[in-house]
C-alpha cells in the first residue's frame, strides 16, 4: 500500500521526483535510520490498553513525511467522550547524523506545553528520553513505541515533575491504522 502524502505526490510528479521517495513518502537521499519511521506514517486510532475495541478511541493519529521527505510530522488529537477534540499536538521526527540519534520536538496547541526529546532504537523498540514542561510546570519524560506490526504498536510514557524522584504514567496506549 503507497502512503504518500497527497503534496508529495504533486510535487513528486511536477517536479520529475517519484523514483527518489519511498513508498512512505521519505526521501530516499535522507540518512538510512530515518528507514525506521515509515512504520508510524498513516492514520492511527488511539485506545488505552485493555479498553475494549468496541469503545470509541481516545485520540487520532495522523502521520507523514515532510520538508522533502526528511521529516516525519505526527499531528495527535486527544478525543473526549463524545469525539469531540479535546487537545492537539503535534511532533517533529528526524535523524542527526552526528549525535547518531533522532531528535523529536513536541508541541501542543493553546498550551505551553512541549518536549525536547532524543531517542534511539533498542532491541526494536523506539526509546527516548526528554525534558519539556506543561501547565503542572518542568518535566522530565520516558517513553517507548514499542510491539510493532503492520498494523499496530503500543506507546508508553511517563513523567517526573520532581527531578526523578518519582514517576507518573501519562500513556499506556494502542494505536491501530484505521486507512
Amino acid at each position: 500500500m503507497t502512503r504518500f502524502h497527497p503534496t508529495l505526490l504533486c510535487c513528486a510528479a511536477l517536479f520529475g521526483l517519484a523514483d527518489a521517495f519511498a513508498p512512505s513518502g521519505r526521501n530516499l537521499a535522507a540518512p538510512a535510520e530515518m528507514e525506521f519511521l515509515d512504520r508510524f506514517v498513516g492514520s492511527w486510532e488511539v485506545r488505552a490498553i485493555g479498553q475494549d475495541d468496541s469503545t470509541p478511541p481516545h485520540g487520532r493519529m495522523s502521520a507523514h513525511y515532510i520538508l522533502d521527505g526528511t521529516m516525519l510530522q505526527a499531528d495527535y488529537r486527544g478525543l473526549g467522550p463524545q469525539g469531540e477534540v479535546g487537545f492537539r499536538g503535534t511532533s517533529l521526527r528526524t535523524w542527526d547524523p552526528v549525535a547518531r540519534l533522532f531528535t523529536m520536538k513536541w508541541a501542543m496547541s493553546f498550551d505551553k506545553g512541549y518536549t525536547i526529546i532524543e531517542a534511539h532504537v533498542e532491541d526494536g523498540d523506539l526509546v527516548s528520553t526528554g525534558k519539556g514542561e506543561d501547565r503542572a510546570g518542568a518535566f522530565v519524560e520516558r517513553y517507548r513505541f514499542f510491539d510493532f506490526s503492520e498494523d499496530a504498536f503500543k506507546f508508553e510514557m511517563e513523567r517526573s515533575y520532581d527531578g526523578e524522584q518519582s514517576w507518573q504514567r501519562m500513556a499506556y496506549n494502542q494505536y491501530t491504522r484505521s486507512e
